[in-house]
Formats: structure tokens, C-alpha cells, sequence
């Protein structure tokens, strides 16, 4: 059996964030929260996570910025989150694969769980015995 999932979620609404990590975790996954770019950061520093959900507009920086920072200290999987894409966004954080996907608020729970079994999929296929070791 493997471990959980860790995520991450970044969202300067502290009742969605707080709502959010609560049904990741009765999903079976690991949830920490921080309601800014910096909270995220130095939670990343001493919490481990295997995703990241990133609001987009927070207080202190944009979603993107965020992710490029937190990609220096973890390597993960990063969904953005918003209510408002921005005029000059364009789609070449996800072109890219800086960014898996980009979730409309309000979220699609439905949606949002069935991509982060996607990641756990991935991870435990990483992850499994046939990882690359020789044998």
C-alpha cells in the first residue's frame, strides 16, 4: 500500500480552503492549507506534497508565480483554481506542463477529485516496483 497524496491547497478564502481540505482528507488524502503565496512557501519548506491546488488571485502574488516558486522546492503536480481568469492569461502554463489543469471556481467536485486520482494513479505507477530499479 502506498502513501496518501499530500496536497496542497492555496486559497486566500480560508472557509473554502478549510472546506476543501476537509473532503480531500475524508477522500483518503493528505490536505494542508495556507491562504497566501508565502504561507505556501514556508509550509512547502517543512511539509512534503505531491499537489498543489493554487487559487489564482491571492493577496500577496498570482497562482502561476506561486507555482513557479513552490516548483524550486517540490517537485508535484499543480491545478489552478480561480473565479477569474485574467485578460492576458493564456494557456502556456498548461501548454507547458507548469500547470495540469485550470478549475473553475465554483469548484466541480466531481471533476476536481476525478483529476487528482489522475495524479494518484501516475504517482503510484511511478511509484510501484518496476520504478526503474534494476533488478
Amino acid at each position: 500500500m502506498t502513501d496518501p497524496i499530500n496536497i496542497l491547497v492555496v486559497d486566500d478564502n480560508e472557509d473554502l480552503a478549510r472546506n476543501l481540505q476537509d473532503i480531500l482528507i475524508e477522500f483518503g488524502y493528505g490536505a494542508s492549507v495556507a491562504l497566501s503565496g508565502a504561507e505556501a512557501l514556508a509550509l512547502s519548506e517543512t511539509t512534503p506534497f505531491d499537489l498543489a491546488l493554487l487559487d489564482y488571485k491571492l493577496p500577496d502574488m498570482d497562482g502561476l508565480t506561486l507555482r513557479d516558486r513552490l516548483a524550486e522546492i517540490a517537485e508535484a503536480a499543480y491545478i489552478l483554481i480561480t473565479g477569474v481568469v485574467p485578460a492576458d492569461w493564456s494557456d502556456d502554463a498548461l501548454r507547458d506542463g507548469r500547470i495540469l489543469a485550470l478549475e473553475p471556481k465554483p469548484l466541480n467536485m466531481d471533476r476536481l477529485l476525478k483529476r487528482i486520482e489522475g495524479v494518484t494513479a501516475r504517482r503510484r505507477r511511478a511509484s510501484g516496483p518496476d520504478n526503474g530499479r534494476a533488478s
